[in-house]
Protein backbone atom coordinates (compact mmCIF):
# COMPACT_ATOMS: atom_id res chain seq x y z
CA UNK A 1 0.00 0.00 0.00
CA UNK A 2 1.47 3.71 -0.52
CA UNK A 3 1.75 6.13 1.34
CA UNK A 4 -0.08 9.73 0.48
CA UNK A 5 -0.63 12.72 1.94
CA UNK A 6 -3.59 12.38 4.15
CA UNK A 7 -6.13 15.12 5.02
CA UNK A 8 -7.86 15.24 8.19
CA UNK A 9 -10.84 16.24 8.62
CA UNK A 10 -11.84 17.22 12.50
CA UNK A 11 -15.48 18.85 13.18
CA UNK A 12 -16.15 20.88 15.84
CA UNK A 13 -19.68 21.74 16.47
CA UNK A 14 -20.44 24.95 18.74
CA UNK A 15 -23.43 26.72 19.52
CA UNK A 16 -24.06 29.65 17.32
CA UNK A 17 -25.60 33.06 18.46
CA UNK A 18 -29.14 33.80 18.02
CA UNK A 19 -28.75 35.36 14.94
CA UNK A 20 -27.65 31.94 12.93
CA UNK A 21 -30.00 30.07 15.10
CA UNK A 22 -31.38 28.73 11.60
CA UNK A 23 -27.80 28.09 10.26
CA UNK A 24 -25.85 25.13 11.88
CA UNK A 25 -22.70 26.15 11.31
CA UNK A 26 -19.46 23.27 12.06
CA UNK A 27 -15.39 24.50 11.94
CA UNK A 28 -13.60 21.95 9.55
CA UNK A 29 -10.22 21.95 10.25
CA UNK A 30 -8.55 20.33 6.77
CA UNK A 31 -4.61 19.67 6.08
CA UNK A 32 -3.64 19.11 2.70
CA UNK A 33 -1.54 20.47 -0.29
CA UNK A 34 -3.95 22.86 -2.47
CA UNK A 35 -7.07 24.92 -2.06
CA UNK A 36 -9.38 26.49 -4.99
CA UNK A 37 -12.48 28.73 -4.03
CA UNK A 38 -14.53 28.50 -6.45
CA UNK A 39 -18.69 29.04 -7.03
CA UNK A 40 -20.61 26.27 -8.34
CA UNK A 41 -22.20 26.71 -11.42
CA UNK A 42 -25.35 24.61 -12.54
CA UNK A 43 -25.28 21.51 -14.59
CA UNK A 44 -28.59 20.04 -15.66
CA UNK A 45 -30.34 18.91 -11.85
CA UNK A 46 -26.67 18.86 -10.12
CA UNK A 47 -24.21 21.21 -9.46
CA UNK A 48 -20.46 21.64 -10.90
CA UNK A 49 -17.21 22.71 -10.23
CA UNK A 50 -14.09 22.64 -12.65
CA UNK A 51 -10.74 21.79 -10.52
CA UNK A 52 -7.92 21.30 -12.00
CA UNK A 53 -6.41 18.97 -14.59
CA UNK A 54 -3.95 17.22 -12.46
CA UNK A 55 -6.55 16.88 -9.59
CA UNK A 56 -8.23 13.82 -11.31
CA UNK A 57 -7.47 10.82 -9.61
CA UNK A 58 -6.86 12.66 -5.80
CA UNK A 59 -8.35 12.66 -2.92
CA UNK A 60 -10.75 16.15 -2.26
CA UNK A 61 -12.97 17.62 0.10
CA UNK A 62 -15.67 19.96 -1.01
CA UNK A 63 -16.73 22.36 2.06
CA UNK A 64 -20.08 24.58 1.38
CA UNK A 65 -18.96 28.13 2.89
CA UNK A 66 -22.49 29.98 2.65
Amino acid sequence: MSSSPAVTLATQAKPMPAAHESTRLARFTITGSEVVQKRVSKSGQSGRIYLPLDWVGKNVAVIRLD
